[in-house]
């Protein structure tokens, strides 16, 4: 029993022993295999950027199968890029950027001086519907008008009778002239005075911040070539302002005319002063620096001034003593005068038709209505100067006291008679 105890106590022994050396050769095979592994990895050594290859780096990155980015190139310099327009367009080879120096070529970018006009006009719930276009184009027309305020609604275009004399509040500086080119375009003065009518006041705003931008004569159509390239426009930058609301009543009642005509403004505008009597423009400007008070500048030339001496003088001579013989003298020569022309303008053509029939659609023609407004002003006138003209005779007649006949019973105004046409001129306000 004993040894069968023995013998079973030798075997654990045994067992205990071959476990224990099996297990230190584990551990043995295990770290010989780990320093195997480390043998045959590569240390990881931070390299310097000096110090790498760049062709070893190519061609490391090409094996793989990297994209590079590609350099951005740079712009080139503001004279590269003339250099090459300028090249470009002289070959003809139809870029941006020689169309953009083409239509520079013809485009005026000389803008007219409008700033004593804002100076004056700072008001702006005094400004009207109305604009006034400075510096347009010579064979600007009607349409290139409208086509420059398109998506304004514009009502219609109308000129005032040509003045030499520069209107302060009104008129702009003519445009510079250029000693860096020569001008691609000729302009009308500060004088020629064309306006644009709008629905409201508020789109004569938007319509004034289009001050310095270009007006092209003649539509893309027409002026386009076989590409359809329309880099061959002639154009000029124009100023636009805001015309005050008391100046836009009157100029439209008293002195406008519409353009209805495709035609190049000046020559609407030469057509209906052919049909005037030389002394509608001369009363009509006559009376307007009267009633609104205008400060002109005069032309060099003072044969080119506008004046209608008897309204001018008026206002003078009704500021005198009339019960002095000078005074009397001189207010009767004046009406006298004023009724010999009135006279002359309801007599001749084409006045007589209105006289007769009294008629809205022949006072439409621009003629028709600035001779029927230029009689207005000279009747109203001649009323006035009668009417003083008796009231200073009622005053000497009581300072007289049977004192004997002088020069102011002889020197009686001639007796006005407005039969016929007092209607019609009644049709017309100031």
């Amino acid at each position: 029993m004993s040894s069968q105890n023995d013998r079973e106590t030798g075997a654990i022994a045994s067992r205990r022993t071959d476990g224990k050396a099996t297990l230190k050769d584990l551990g043995r095979k295990a770290r010989a295999r780990l320093d195997e592994e480390k043998g045959k990895r590569h240390e990881i050594v931070r390299l310097e950027p000096s110090l790498a290859n760049p062709e070893a780096k190519r061609k490391r990155n090409s094996s793989i199968g990297l994209i590079r980015p590609k350099k951005k190139q740079s712009k080139p310099t503001t004279k590269k890029r003339r250099i090459s327009g300028a090249a470009s367009s002289t070959k003809g080879s139809g870029s941006s950027t020689a169309n953009r120096s083409d239509k520079s070529k013809n485009v005026d970018l000389r803008i007219p001086d409008v700033s004593g006009i804002l100076l004056e006009n700072q008001e702006k719930d005094l400004l009207s519907n109305v604009v006034r276009v400075h510096g347009i184009p010579l064979d600007a027309t009607r349409s290139d008008v409208l086509r420059f305020f398109s998506g304004l609604d514009a009502e219609h275009v109308f000129l005032l009778p040509h003045n030499s004399s520069k209107i302060v509040s009104l008129d702009a500086d003519d445009c510079p002239s250029s000693k860096a080119r020569k001008e691609v375009i000729e302009r009308h003065p500060g004088t020629f005075r064309a306006f644009v009518k709008f629905a409201s006041a508020p789109t004569a705003a938007l319509a004034a911040q289009r001050s310095g931008e270009t007006l092209y004569l003649g539509n893309k159509t027409s002026n386009s070539d076989g590409d359809g390239h329309t880099c061959n426009r002639k154009g000029a930058q124009i100023a636009v302002t805001q015309v005050p609301k008391a100046v836009t009543r009157y100029i439209q009642r008293n002195m406008s005319i519409e353009c209805r005509t495709n035609l190049p403004l000046d020559e609407e505008l030469f057509a209906c002063e052919a049909k005037l009597n030389d002394l509608v423009p001369q009363i009509l400007w006559s009376a307007a620096r009267q009633d609104l008070k205008l400060q002109e500048i005069s032309p060099a030339d003072e044969d080119d001034r506008l004046d209608y001496h008897p309204i001018d003088d008026s206002q003078g001579l009704l500021l005198q003593d009339p019960s002095t013989e000078h005074g009397y003298t001189a207010l009767v020569d004046l009406h006298n005068a004023m009724l010999k022309d009135y006279e002359s303008l309801t007599t001749g053509t084409p006045f007589p038709s209105v006289a007769l029939c009294n008629s809205s659609e022949l006072l439409r023609d621009p003629s028709i209505k600035l001779t029927n407004t230029a009689a207005k002003h000279l009747k109203e006138r001649i009323q006035h100067i009668d009417d003083y003209l008796h009231m200073a005779r009622n005053l000497l007649n009581r300072r007289r006291n049977g004192a004997p006949p002088s020069i102011f019973d002889s020197l009686v105004p001639r007796k006005a008679s407005f039969k016929g046409v007092t209607q019609t001129l009644g049709g017309s306000g100031s």
